[in-house]
C-alpha cells in the first residue's frame, strides 16, 4: 500500500515524464516542419516545468495545513486559551504571508507575461527577439528569487512553529 507521500513522488514521476515526453512532441515537430520559433520551444517549456512544480509544491503545502488543522482539532480539548492563541497566531501568519506570496506572484506572473508578449508581438529580428526573451525571464526569475526568500522564511518558521506546538501537546496528552 503506498503512503501519501509514495503517492506524490508517484504523481510527479508521471509529472516529469509527461513534461519529457511533451519536450519530445515540440522537438520533433520543430524538426518535422522548422516552423516553430526557438520562442515558442521556450514559453511550451517552461510553462510544463511551471505547472509541474507550482502544482506539487500547492500539494505539499495543503497537506501541511490540514495536518496542522487536524492535529489540532484533536488536541484543541487538551490546550490552554495561551496555547490555542499562539497556534491560531501562528498558523494564521503562516497563511497569511503564503497566500500574500500567491497573490504577489499572481500579478508580477501577469505582468512579466505581458512583457514576453510584448517581446513575442514585436518586429525584431527573431534572435534578438530570443535575447530580448532571455533577459526578461533572467530579469523575473532574480526579482522572484529575491522576494520569494522574505516570504518563504517566516512563513515556514511560524506554519512549523505551531506544528510543532501541537506535536507537543499531542505527545504530552499520550501518557
Amino acid at each position: 500500500m503506498f503512503s501519501p507521500i509514495d503517492s506524490l513522488r508517484a504523481d510527479w514521476m508521471k509529472r516529469d515524464q509527461e513534461l519529457a515526453e511533451h519536450i519530445n512532441r515540440i522537438l520533433k515537430q520543430q524538426n518535422l516542419t522548422g516552423q516553430i520559433s526557438v520562442i515558442e520551444q521556450q514559453k511550451e517549456i517552461l510553462s510544463h516545468l511551471y505547472q509541474n512544480a507550482n502544482s506539487f509544491s500547492n500539494v505539499i503545502i495543503l497537506a501541511g495545513y490540514a495536518g496542522i488543522f487536524g492535529v489540532w482539532q484533536i488536541t484543541r480539548g487538551s490546550l490552554s486559551k495561551e496555547t490555542m492563541m499562539w497556534v491560531a497566531l501562528l498558523t494564521s501568519c503562516s497563511i497569511v504571508l503564503f497566500v500574500s506570496f500567491e497573490v504577489w506572484k499572481m500579478i508580477s506572473q501577469a505582468l512579466f507575461l505581458q512583457r514576453l508578449n510584448k517581446i513575442l508581438l514585436s518586429s525584431i529580428a527573431e534572435q534578438d527577439r530570443v535575447n530580448a526573451w532571455k533577459i526578461a525571464c533572467t530579469d523575473y526569475g532574480q526579482k522572484e528569487g529575491r522576494i520569494w526568500i522574505y516570504f518563504l522564511v517566516p512563513t515556514v518558521l511560524s506554519g512549523f512553529s505551531a506544528g510543532f506546538i501541537l506535536i507537543h501537546y499531542f505527545i504530552v496528552n499520550l501518557r
